[in-house]
């Protein structure tokens, strides 16, 4: 089932964001809005479960979107590293480990210095215009 708390996008790429899950009469219960490429959106209902039809992939599909997945591998990011006590700590993004956990570069390594001096992290998020400077 769609959770309206979580983020989506289409099978296709399109950010969707989700209006109702309780729309009655019918079995097509879920609203969304869809962004087309020229910035409009498209709202359809598609069933509770996101996708179109039961027995086929379809582009208008829901597919969960991870919190890293909108991150840049070597993106300046803040990690939450517990060693020693939580800290947050300059680095640069370094993808998403198989156990979903966010990764990141040490040292001041990028993905064009090395891409084996990376660890995962408790978190990571985006600095602020103050953090950057």
């Amino acid at each position: 089932m769609i959770d309206a708390s979580k983020k989506y996008r289409t099978r296709d790429g399109r950010a969707v964001r989700v209006l109702a899950t309780d729309l009655k009469g019918g079995n097509r219960s879920l609203v969304v809005a869809i962004a087309e490429y020229d910035g409009d959106e498209t709202v359809i209902t598609l069933p509770p479960d996101g996708l179109e039809w039961p027995d086929r992939a379809t582009s208008y599909d829901l597919i969960e979107v991870g919190p890293y997945d909108d991150f840049v591998i070597d993106e300046p990011v803040l990690a939450l590293v517990s060693n020693g006590g939580p800290e947050w700590r300059k680095r640069h993004f370094a993808g998403v480990s198989e156990s979903g956990r966010p990764l990141v570069f040490i040292n001041g390594r990028t993905r064009w210095s090395s891409n084996e001096n990376r660890i995962d992290c408790d978190e990571v998020r985006r600095p602020t215009e103050e953090e950057l400077k």
